[in-house]
């Protein structure tokens, strides 16, 4: 017994399978149909069987060309998506105007020189006043009396009397020039066994305080030759008169 064809079956299988769908479809609109008039007539739904039966193969003889089924049209390609258009470049920023060059400042104007001023008159010259008079010049100093003579006063038992040495006469004050003052002081001078002068007493002024102070500063630094007793130097008191006078 010679096999039917696969393309036979699969047309009886389609078949049978399309009545099956046809019939279902029928019974539900029947069965809608029948529910809408129960709806109205208030009747009870009857009882609706439905059956399924399967169509009997129908056997296509051998010798019957099958048709074949025509070939499915070719899905046609999609299109291709456009390409995108590129980009616009953009464009160049624009290049900035250079700024322009500062205007040179302009030169200061000279100041104008200042006018010279005015020279000054000359102030009056003083008058000269008169000058003093010169004071005349001091005479040269007097010589003051340096004779001893028997002033001194001898020890009981010396054999030897002070003796005066070369000693700077005293300064005659200008002041007492000027003022025409002259005198004469006796001093009494102690002079030690060395020649020295310990003490200088004013026996007797000559009247005017600064001839006796001039006199009494001078001798205090004088130098003697000490008196001797029996070859010894020994102190002793001598006395001495100094005269200031104008000539």
């Amino acid at each position: 017994m010679n096999q039917p064809p696969l393309a036979s079956l699969s047309a009886r299988t389609t078949g049978s399978i399309g009545a099956a769908v046809i019939a279902l479809h029928f019974a539900a609109f029947f069965w809608l149909s029948r529910q809408d008039i129960e709806d109205q007539t208030d009747f009870e739904p009857a009882e609706v069987m439905v059956e399924l039966v399967a169509s009997q193969s129908l056997v296509v003889p051998t010798d019957t060309p099958v048709e074949e089924a025509p070939e499915p049209e070719p899905v046609p390609e999609p299109e291709p998506e456009p390409e995108p258009e590129p980009e616009p470049e953009p464009e160049p920023e624009p290049e900035p105007e250079p700024e322009p060059e500062p205007e040179p400042e302009p030169e200061p104007e000279p100041e104008p020189e200042p006018e010279p001023e005015p020279e000054p008159e000359p102030e009056p010259q003083p008058e000269p006043q008169p000058q003093p008079q010169p004071r005349p010049i001091p005479p040269p100093r007097p010589q003051p009396d340096m004779s001893m003579q028997t002033l001194s006063l001898p020890m009981d038992g010396a054999t030897e009397s002070v003796e005066g040495l070369d000693n700077p006469v005293p300064p005659y004050p200008p002041e007492a020039y000027f003022d025409q003052l002259s005198g004469t002081v006796l001093l009494r001078i102690r002079v030690n066994a060395q020649g020295g002068v310990d003490e200088v007493r004013v026996k007797q002024s000559s009247g005017h305080q600064i001839l006796d102070d001039s006199a009494t500063s001078t001798v205090v630094d004088w130098e003697f030759k000490p008196a001797r007793n029996k070859g010894i130097a020994v102190a002793q008191w001598v006395e001495i008169p100094i005269t200031f006078e104008l000539k």
